[in-house]
C-alpha cells in the first residue's frame, strides 16, 4: 500500500468509504436564489433548512464576530470526553492534502495528520434549530511533531485541537444569512484565527427508514484540489460545503 501513488491511494479511500456506508439521497432545488447577485444567479441552491446560493464569498477568516468564537470555545470546555461519538466506524482519520491530486500525484502537498470526530447527538438535531448554532464535532491533531498547517480548518502549527461549529449567521460581503460552519482553534489567537466556511445541506428521504441516522458521524471529503468536512447535523440530512455536496460520496454507516 505504502508504494502505491498518492492518487491511488486516494481513489481507493473514496471507494472503501462508498462500499462500507449509505449515501445520503440528494434534494436539490435549481430555482436561482433571488437574494444572489447576477453574477452568482446560474449557482444551484442546496435545498435544507436554510436555503443556500454559493456565492463568490464562500469562506475566510472569522475575525468580525470575537463574541460568537468565545461562546463557541465556552461551550466546548463544558463538553468531556463522553460527549464525543469516537468509535472507529463514526470518526474518520488521514494526513489532509491539497492540490490536483487526481490528476497529478506529484501535485499533492501532505499537510497534518488530522481525525474528525463528531459530538455525540449532533444527528438529533431538528431543522428548523440548526441555525441556532451547535458544536457538531471536532478536529483533532494526530501529529507527534509539529503539524504542517491546513490553515483553511484553523489547523495551525501548534493546535491540538479545533472545534466546529454550524449555524446561521451573517457573512460580510454576502446578501441575507447563511448557514456557515465555523472551525475555532483551541489555542485562538490573533495569530490563529477562527476560520469559516458556507455549508450545504444535503437531505435524506424521510420516508425511506434505511436513511435515519442511528447515530453521529463525521467524514473527511475531497473537493477538487483540498479536504472538506462532512457531519450527520440533522436527524435525516448532513452538512458539507456546496460543491462536495454536488459531486462528493457523502455518506454514513448506519449499522
Amino acid at each position: 500500500m505504502s508504494g502505491l501513488p498518492m492518487r491511488y491511494l486516494r481513489t481507493l479511500s473514496c471507494a472503501l468509504l462508498a462500499a462500507s456506508a449509505i449515501a445520503c439521497k440528494k434534494v436539490r432545488n435549481d430555482q436561482p436564489d433571488s437574494t444572489a447577485s447576477d453574477s452568482s444567479r446560474s449557482q444551484k441552491t442546496v435545498s435544507g433548512a436554510v436555503g443556500l446560493s454559493a456565492l463568490s464569498v464562500a469562506h475566510g477568516n472569522f475575525d468580525f464576530d470575537n463574541a460568537l468564537v468565545q461562546k463557541i470555545l465556552d461551550t466546548a470546555s463544558t463538553l468531556r470526553a463522553k460527549d464525543w461519538d469516537d468509535k472507529h466506524d463514526r470518526t474518520d482519520q488521514r494526513r489532509l492534502l491539497k492540490g490536483r491530486c487526481s490528476v497529478d500525484a506529484t501535485g499533492c502537498i501532505p499537510k497534518t495528520f488530522t481525525r474528525i470526530i463528531p459530538r455525540k447527538g449532533a444527528h438529533l438535531t431538528k431543522e428548523a434549530d440548526l441555525g441556532k448554532g451547535h458544536i457538531v464535532g471536532k478536529l483533532v491533531s494526530l501529529e507527534t511533531k509539529a503539524n504542517i498547517p491546513y490553515e483553511k480548518l484553523a489547523l495551525y502549527t501548534g493546535t491540538t485541537e479545533v472545534y466546529w461549529w454550524i449555524g446561521l449567521h451573517k457573512v460580510p460581503g454576502k446578501p441575507g444569512i447563511d448557514t456557515i460552519s465555523v472551525y475555532v482553534p483551541a489555542d485562538w489567537s490573533p495569530k490563529k484565527k477562527a476560520t469559516w466556511r458556507v455549508v450545504g445541506m444535503v437531505k435524506t428521504d424521510p420516508s425511506d427508514p434505511r436513511f435515519k441516522h442511528n447515530h453521529s458521524s463525521a467524514r473527511f471529503v475531497w473537493n477538487d484540489n483540498d479536504d472538506e468536512t462532512w457531519v450527520t447535523c440533522v436527524a435525516q440530512g448532513c452538512c458539507q460545503p456546496p460543491a462536495s455536496a454536488h459531486t462528493s460520496v457523502a455518506a454514513v454507516d448506519n449499522q
